[in-house]
C-alpha cells in the first residue's frame, strides 16, 4: 500500500468458490418373501439443472426419478452427482442386504432335558430362523410362551415337537423340523449340612449330614475310601479332625448339581475326670485339676459360684473369705455326649482360737509415771494360746495395733487390752484381758536415815486376802506378810542384796517381780 497520497496502481484479485455437491442415499425397505423389489432413495442429494445424476449397481430395473431407481438384486448401489458448470463432483453409496428366507434349521440329537423348569424347545435346533411356530406332537399340552416347555414334574421318557415355517412362495417355501429330546428326572444330591460326630460312635451314616437328598446314588472318598462302608463312616477310633465324602449319581445326569460333598467333623472323646470335694487353705493359689480323677487336658473350667478368682484352671482363694466354691469342668462344642465334672472346694471356714488371761496385774515403780513400756515377756503373760487351721494368720491388739507389745507405751489408764487373730480366709477371732496397774518400789533403804525406811505400798482392793512372799537369791523365804491389801516390810535382819517377791491371793499369784534392798 502506498503511503503518500498519489493515485494507487494496486490491482483486485476475485476468488470464486463452487461447492461440492451433495450426495444423500437410504433404502426405507428390504427384501423380503413378497417384495422382489426396492427403491433406493438419493432425492435429499443435490439436483437441479447444473447437476448430473449417474447411477451404478447390480440390479436397476427402472427409475421412478432420476434420483430413485428402483432395485431387484442386493449389492452395493451408488450414485455419482457432477455440477456441470464447475466439474465438482461427488460420489457415495448404499449397501442393500441379501434376503434369506426363513430356516427350520437342524435338529440336535441326544438332547437330555431336566426336569428342573421351563426349557426353550429352540435348544433343540442349529442354524435357525425365528419366526415358525412350534407342534406339539404327543399333545402333552406343555408348551408355554409359544416355544418354552414345562418341564417341571413331567414325566420321564421321550418328547417329540416339530419346528414348523409356513410356504409363502417360492422364494419362502418354509419347511419342518422334527426333534426329541429325552426328559430325565433331576437326582438332587442334597445340600451338605454342619455335622459333628464323636470318634467312640461305631459308624456314622453319611445321609444324616444331606437334607433334601434323592436316593439311589453312590458314595465314595478320594482319601478316606478304607473308612466307608456303603453310606456308613466307621468313625469308630478315628483320629480327630475333618473327612469329606461325595455323593453322587453315576452317569452324570445332565441336570444342574449332581454330586454333593459333605465334610464330617470328627472330635475324638475327652474325660472330664471324675470330680469331688477338697478343703484347703487361704495361703496360695490351687490348680482345681488336683480336685480331679482321670481328666482330659483341653476343657474349660467356669466357675458357679461367684468368688471372681478363677484363671483358667487356677482358683486363688488369697484375700478372700473363707467358705464353699463350686466349679464345673466341660469340654464346650463337642459332640461326645459326657456330663461335666463338678469340684467343690472349701477353704478356711474354721476360725482361728485365741486364748487370753482375764486379768493381768503390771508393776509399776514410778508413782508419778502416767505409762508403762511394755517388757519382752508381756505378750506370753497375757495371750494363754493360739490355735489356726492353715498355719498363716495375722496378729494385732489395741494399744499399738501391731502383733507385739514389747518395746509398747501402755497408757496407765488403760483398762482392757484386746488380741484380734485373723486368718487367710478372713475369720477372726478376739479375747480381752483386764488390766490393772500396782505401783511397787523397786528399791528401799532401811539405814536408819528416817528416809525411804519401809517398802510400804498398796495392791488393788480387789485382793483382801493377799500375801507377800519374799525370796533370796537362794530361793529361802525371808519375809510373809500378813493378809490384806496393804504391803508393808521393814527388811527385818536381810542383808543388802535384790529379792524376788510374789504377791498371792489366796492360789492366785497376783504379781511378781524384784527388789533391792540397801543398808
Amino acid at each position: 500500500r502506498d503511503t503518500d497520497l498519489c493515485e494507487s496502481s494496486a490491482k483486485k484479485l476475485v476468488i470464486i468458490k463452487h461447492p461440492r455437491p451433495t450426495v444423500s442415499l437410504v433404502a426405507a425397505d428390504t427384501f423380503n418373501c413378497t417384495k422382489t423389489q426396492i427403491t433406493v432413495d438419493g432425492s435429499a442429494s443435490s439436483q437441479g439443472p447444473s447437476y448430473t445424476p449417474s447411477w451404478s449397481g447390480p440390479g436397476i430395473v427402472s427409475y421412478t426419478t432420476p434420483l430413485k431407481p428402483v432395485v431387484n438384486l442386493p449389492g452395493s448401489y451408488s450414485l455419482t452427482i457432477i455440477n456441470t458448470v464447475t466439474a465438482c463432483i461427488k460420489t457415495d453409496s448404499i449397501k442393500i442386504k441379501t434376503f434369506v428366507p426363513p430356516a427350520t434349521g437342524t435338529p440336535k440329537n441326544n438332547v437330555n432335558v431336566c426336569d428342573t423348569g421351563l426349557f426353550d424347545l429352540y435348544e433343540l435346533l442349529e442354524s435357525y430362523t425365528t419366526g415358525g411356530h412350534w407342534l406339539d406332537d404327543k399333545t402333552t399340552g406343555r408348551i408355554t410362551g409359544q416355544h418354552f416347555f414345562n418341564a417341571a414334574g413331567a414325566a420321564e421318557g421321550f418328547y417329540n415337537f416339530t419346528y414348523k415355517i409356513d410356504s409363502i412362495n417360492t422364494i419362502c417355501k418354509g419347511g419342518t423340523a422334527a426333534c426329541q429330546f429325552q426328559l430325565i428326572k433331576y437326582k438332587n444330591p442334597g445340600m451338605p449340612q454342619p455335622t459333628s460326630i464323636c470318634n467312640t460312635e461305631s459308624s456314622y451314616n453319611l445321609f444324616g449330614a444331606l437334607s433334601g437328598y434323592t436316593s439311589g446314588g453312590t458314595w465314595s472318598s478320594a482319601l478316606y475310601s478304607s473308612l466307608l462302608s456303603g453310606s456308613n463312616f466307621q468313625a469308630s477310633g478315628t483320629a480327630a479332625g475333618s473327612y469329606s465324602f461325595t455323593y453322587s449319581f453315576q452317569p452324570v445326569a445332565m441336570c444342574a448339581s449332581d454330586s454333593s460333598t459333605v465334610t464330617i467333623n470328627v472330635y475324638e472323646f475327652k474325660s472330664p475326670g471324675a470330680g469331688g470335694g477338697q478343703t484347703i487353705c487361704s495361703t496360695e493359689p490351687y490348680n482345681l485339676f488336683t480336685a480331679l480323677t482321670g481328666a482330659d487336658r483341653g476343657g474349660a473350667w467356669t466357675e458357679t459360684s461367684s468368688s471372681g478368682r478363677l484363671t483358667d484352671s487356677v482358683f486363688d482363694p488369697r484375700g478372700i473369705k473363707g467358705g464353699t466354691f463350686t466349679f464345673t469342668y466341660s469340654f464346650s462344642g463337642s459332640p461326645c455326649v459326657v456330663l461335666p465334672s463338678n469340684v467343690t472346694i472349701t477353704t478356711d471356714i474354721v476360725p482361728p482360737v485365741i486364748n487370753c488371761v482375764q486379768l493381768l496385774n503390771l508393776p509399776m515403780t514410778d508413782f508419778d509415771a502416767t505409762s508403762l513400756e511394755g517388757t519382752a515377756g508381756i505378750d506370753s503373760a497375757l495371750i494363754i494360746s493360739i490355735s489356726e487351721n492353715c498355719g498363716k494368720y495375722r496378729l494385732s491388739n489395741s494399744i499399738n495395733g501391731d502383733s507385739t507389745l514389747a518395746g509398747a507405751i501402755i497408757p496407765k489408764s488403760t483398762e482392757i487390752i484386746s488380741w484380734t487373730i485373723a486368718d487367710s480366709g478372713q475369720n477372726v477371732a478376739t479375747c480381752e484381758t483386764k488390766i490393772k496397774f500396782i505401783t511397787v518400789p523397786n528399791i528401799f533403804t532401811p539405814n536408819g536415815d528416817q528416809y525411804n525406811e519401809l517398802w510400804d505400798f498398796d495392791i488393788d482392793k480387789e485382793y483382801p486376802e493377799a500375801v507377800i512372799l519374799i525370796f533370796d537369791r537362794w530361793g529361802n523365804k525371808v519375809f510373809e506378810s500378813d493378809k490384806g491389801y496393804h504391803i508393808k516390810w521393814d527388811g527385818g535382819n536381810a542383808p543388802t542384796a535384790t529379792y524376788r517377791y510374789v504377791i498371792m491371793n489366796g492360789k492366785e499369784m497376783v504379781m511378781n517381780g524384784f527388789v533391792n534392798l540397801v543398808r
